[in-house]
């Protein structure tokens, strides 16, 4: 089940507010909610995403650029990942 336009905004709209007045995490995953929507990323993708693969007009549509596919999900890279992001 894919959800709607209206699903989504709502989703994006309390993800927002995770984090209180830390809003790193919310804004983070704001971010990361809608690049699967609507980039159509999958979640190893979003992910590994990073500042300099995006192109972000002030206003319209942007360009995130993947060069690479990171969908594999092995035990060695998803640990090296985690250990990275949470250290």
């Amino acid at each position: 089940m894919v959800a709607n336009p209206v699903e989504v905004r709502a989703l994006l709209i309390a993800v927002a507010s995770i984090g209180g007045r830390i809003m790193d995490r919310g804004l983070r995953l704001v971010a990361f909610f809608a690049c699967m929507y609507f980039a159509g990323m999958r979640p190893r993708e979003v992910a590994w995403l990073r500042t300099h693969d995006c192109q972000l007009p002030e206003s319209g549509w942007g360009r995130l650029t993947l060069e690479v596919n990171r969908t594999d999900a092995g035990k060695k890279v998803d640990r090296l990942w985690r250990a990275a992001r949470y250290p």
